[in-house]
């Protein structure tokens, strides 16, 4: 029999076993059985349910439609969170264009003696100080939002300067991407499951 548990039920089940208490995971739902048949009380005989309709074969029903259930809200939880991480990651990107236009626009000035010009990509040096860094917030709408961040600290006075903040932005994208891929590593063992 193989059994799904909502991700809050399966930390329980293996900080249960990981006291000492269970020798494993199985040896915690077995007890937990135990404890659901004795609560039954006489309304058990055999093992087997009595009453009106009370067969195991109904028990084991309402056991594998609420397992289906939860494996269904285990998978609307990680599409939400692979959307949250999606709009994340496009939202970095947008930020990353902007950034580099202006390293572009600024590559063939003179060497510290004109100002940088923000106007193809940020706008402003202000805006550098006060950038929308894209955070995911499964809790927010759509699942992100777009947090103030300072991107360099100072004034921005060189190209090289835009140049390390496209880089440090490229390093968030790239960890962002990676947390992606074990989100799909998740869902894809969550479909596998659901498949048995």
């Amino acid at each position: 029999m193989n059994i799904t548990l909502t991700s809050e039920l399966r930390r329980f089940v293996a900080a249960q076993a990981g006291d000492g208490r269970y020798e494993d995971a199985s040896e915690v739902v077995r007890e937990a059985l135990r404890q659901m048949q004795s609560r039954q009380g006489p309304a058990w005989r055999n093992g087997v349910l009595a009453g009106p309709g009370g067969d195991i074969e109904a028990l084991i029903m309402q056991v594998m439609m609420q397992a289906a259930r939860d494996a269904e809200e285990d998978l609307r939880e990680i599409m939400r969170e692979m959307q949250a991480r999606n709009a994340a990651k496009k939202a970095l990107r947008d930020l990353i264009r902007r950034v580099e236009r202006d390293r572009i626009q600024n590559e063939l000035r003179q060497e510290y003696k004109d100002r940088l010009d923000f106007s193809k990509g940020m706008g402003s040096e202000r805006a550098y100080h006060r950038a929308p860094l894209p955070v995911v917030d499964l809790e927010a709408a759509g699942g992100l939002r777009l947090a103030p961040a300072d991107l360099w600290q100072g004034k921005l006075a060189r190209v090289e300067e835009l140049a390390g903040i496209v880089a440090e932005l490229k390093d968030k994208l790239d960890s962002l991407s990676e947390l992606t891929e074990m989100t799909m590593l998740r869902l894809q063992m969550l479909m596998d499951r659901r498949s048995k």
